[in-house]
């Protein structure tokens, strides 16, 4: 059985889901950012994880120079959520395609 989740987990992640809408329009329009989501980070700062920005990047700082500037200038945390960048690296498919039916 697993434990229900705490109060301020609780707080954190609705805050994180607060700045991921704030701030959605400015991190999308920062070069080679393809999606944004929330989820558990572990911040460099800190040894746990918690609720933070997930941005997900389909091209590395070294393959384009204005990548690497957007990178250089990028948030490590907005309104003190962390902000985590993942590389996906050749891009992702989800399943399914739009229009398909299981």
């Amino acid at each position: 059985m697993t434990e229900p989740e705490a109060p301020q987990s609780h707080e954190a992640m609705q805050h994180a889901l607060d700045v991921q809408e704030k701030y959605r329009e400015m991190l999308m329009a920062m070069p080679g950012v393809i999606g944004i989501g929330v989820g558990m980070v572990r911040p460099e700062d800190d040894d746990e994880e918690c609720p933070g920005l997930v941005v997900l990047v389909g091209e590395l700082p070294q393959a384009n120079p204005q990548v690497a500037a957007a990178f250089a200038a990028f948030p490590t945390r907005l309104e003190g959520v962390p902000v985590a960048l993942q590389h996906l690296g050749g891009g992702f498919m989800a399943q399914g395609g739009v229009g398909e039916s299981s």
